[in-house]
C-alpha cells in the first residue's frame, strides 16, 4: 500500500511538498495516471483520500483516472468549468499535461505535481 509521509497537525502531504491545512480550499480535484480500478491509482486515491480527509476534513476530493493524455486533459478542463481550485496531477503524459497545468494556473487554481514532473509548465508545487 501507498502511504503518505508523516505530518505535523496542521500540515498536509502532498507528494514531496507539504501545504499549510490553513489555506484548505472545498473542492481539490485528483487526476491519476492509470486505467479505471487500476491498482496504482487506486492506492494513491486511497493514500491521498486519508491524508486530506485527516489534515483538511472539510474539503471535498474529486478523483478521476485516465489512461490517456486527451482523457485527462478533458477532466482537468471539467474540473475548473465546475470551480476546482486545486488540481492534483499524476500526469498520463508530462508533456501534453503542460497545456491543462498553464490553463489551471491561468484561472487561478494551484497545481500539484505527484510523481513525473510535468514538462513545459511548472506546477505550483
Amino acid at each position: 500500500p501507498l502511504a503518505l509521509p508523516e505530518q505535523p497537525p496542521g500540515r498536509i502531504a502532498l507528494g514531496v511538498a507539504t501545504v499549510d491545512a490553513s489555506s484548505c480550499v472545498r473542492a481539490i480535484t485528483l487526476l491519476t495516471a492509470g486505467m479505471d480500478g487500476d491498482a496504482r491509482a487506486v492506492a494513491i486515491e486511497d493514500a491521498f483520500g486519508d491524508a486530506l480527509a485527516e489534515s483538511c476534513p472539510q474539503a471535498a476530493l474529486d478523483a478521476h483516472t485516465a489512461g490517456s493524455p486527451e482523457i485527462q486533459a478533458q477532466q482537468a478542463r471539467a474540473a475548473l468549468a465546475a470551480g476546482s481550485k486545486v488540481l492534483v496531477v499524476d500526469a498520463v503524459d508530462p508533456a501534453a499535461a503542460a497545456a491543462f497545468v498553464t490553463e489551471a494556473q491561468s484561472s487561478g487554481a494551484t497545481v500539484i505535481a505527484l510523481g513525473t514532473s510535468v514538462t513545459g509548465a511548472v506546477p505550483d508545487l
